[in-house]
């Protein structure tokens, strides 16, 4: 994602600069930053439902008994 950005801001710097670089540059650079967040949040997603299905909080404790007593 670092990448990304660092060509997405050379390319402005770029036609600040005067110059033409190529058109595929930015579109490239918006599919990665976006591929890094849509990704990232599909892990947490999945995080998740992994800690909801066994019954674990973030730290890796339970927080609810499989067989609770009434």
């Amino acid at each position: 994602m670092i990448i990304a950005i660092a060509n997405l801001g050379l390319y402005w710097l770029a036609i600040f600069m005067g110059d033409e670089p190529d058109s595929a540059v930015p579109v490239s650079s918006m599919v990665q930053i976006f591929g890094a967040i849509l990704s990232y949040c599909l892990y947490q997603l999945g995080l998740k439902h992994s800690r909801n299905k066994y019954g674990i909080d973030e730290n890796g404790q339970p927080f609810k008994d499989k067989y609770e007593e009434d």
